[in-house]
């Protein structure tokens, strides 16, 4: 079998004659292993062919697909990669097609946004036109229009679709999207209570007023139960007007809690931290039963 040339003097790289005309440009095997072949053709095009991942699970089995590729090139079975990815919206049925597989259940959401949205907004650009300056305009002109929430959840589509493409080796080059770096308000979370529901539920609590002030905490925050339950003082973000729950704590793993407090909220914690007298780190049952066992 053919050896690798020396190195270039201009660009340090090797080549291997595997025949046929066709050049391969640098051993992928050098430095541990990438998942594709590069090579030129007979007209000088530079080329390369993707090695299957299934079958790529280490350094052995990268060296068997290696020389199954090389063996194609030798006799004239070279193809050019499947498909061809331009523009953004040459990549979205490659995209819709890996979501629809996965049968997620949330697919219907993503088909809309993806073409009723960043499609308009994202579809003639060249993907390596695309970069971090360029998202950052998309959410300032749709934040124009709609809730920063929404904004973080198209930006998350955006994310995993440049994901895709360097995986499938569409795109070179770092992902432009990286939502926790998107700079997005904290909007208030508005819940309502039928007059029903008020006349029976605050007389009984006004009888008992921790469990009034937990309830006001409960009903002006959304917080979940468990949270406030395990919520400590120094959760309490005074300046920010913020309660923090971390991400190990959160429900969604991956992030943090930021809980807006009203100033009915603050000054409701600001009464409870002066009753206390800091008793306890816990705003609420612990100090409760302190409370309960010195009546």
């Amino acid at each position: 079998m053919s050896k690798w040339s020396k190195p270039s003097p201009k660009t340090g790289r090797c080549r291997l004659d595997c025949g046929k005309g066709f050049f391969i440009i640098d051993d992928p095997l050098k430095a541990g292993f990438s998942y594709r072949l590069e090579y030129r053709d007979t007209t000088g095009k530079r080329n390369w062919l993707r090695m299957d991942k299934s079958r790529v699970q280490d350094r052995d089995s990268a060296y068997e697909e290696h020389l199954k590729l090389r063996s194609q090139l030798a006799d004239g079975r070279a193809a050019e990669p499947v498909g061809k990815v331009d523009t953004f919206s040459d990549g979205i049925p490659i995209y819709l097609e890996d979501k629809r597989a996965d049968k997620l259940r949330s697919y219907g959401a993503i088909e809309k946004v993806m073409k009723n949205c960043l499609d308009l907004y994202f579809g003639d650009l060249k993907l390596r036109d695309i970069k971090s300056q360029t998202v950052k305009k998309f959410r300032d002109y749709r934040r124009k229009n709609i809730k920063d929430s929404t904004i973080k959840i198209e930006c998350g589509y955006l994310r995993d679709y440049f994901n895709l493409m360097i995986e499938r080796e569409y795109y070179v080059g770092t992902n432009p999207v990286n939502v926790r770096k998107l700079k997005l308000h904290i909007t208030e979370r508005e819940v309502y209570m039928s007059a029903e529901q008020e006349n029976v539920i605050w007389p009984l609590l006004k009888k008992y007023p921790p469990m009034e002030d937990l309830a006001d905490f409960l009903y002006g925050t959304t917080m979940r139960p468990g949270n406030i339950i395990t919520l400590s003082w120094d959760r309490i973000l005074w300046d920010k007007k913020e309660a923090f729950v971390s991400k190990e704590e959160h429900k969604q793993k991956f992030k943090h809690g930021h809980y807006l407090l009203n100033s009915k909220m603050i000054n409701m914690l600001r009464r409870r931290q002066k009753q206390m007298k800091k008793m306890d780190t816990s705003l609420w049952f612990s100090g409760v039963m302190k409370q309960e066992k010195q009546k």
